[in-house]
């Protein structure tokens, strides 16, 4: 019993403080710029997958479509992300649009046989 009042005493007084600071439900939360940051790290691993395809494959098959359709999703899904972030810093954005354009140009690239994959 006396090791269940102070929890009790803690809890109301962390509960009151969260109703009285509304900063404290934000850092629950992930925010803006660690979501536009988890989706550009997750947008690089998925670049270096792209960019790791056998030199031969990509002459004779092109690029990785079905990677390159991820990562041109995911940047436009951080573009919409990185507009409504007033935090986020210009290499982020800049970041992102390298990594669109990479998206672009790899979903477009196509070797000898890629044209009768498609």
């Amino acid at each position: 019993m006396k090791k269940i009042i102070p929890a009790i005493i803690f809890f109301l007084v962390i509960s009151s403080a969260a109703a009285l600071c509304p900063c404290m439900e934000d850092s629950k939360a992930p925010s803006i710029e660690n979501q536009v940051d988890d989706s550009i790290n997750k947008s690089l691993e998925i670049e270096q997958q792209i960019k790791s395809r056998n030199f031969f494959m990509r002459m004779l098959y092109g690029s990785d479509w079905e990677l390159a359709g991820q990562l041109k999703n995911e940047t436009l899904a951080n573009r919409e992300r990185i507009q409504n972030c007033e935090n986020c810093p210009k290499e982020m954005e800049k970041e992102n649009e390298r990594l669109y354009t990479f998206a672009v140009i790899s979903a477009n690239m196509r070797g000898l046989f890629g044209w009768f994959k498609r």
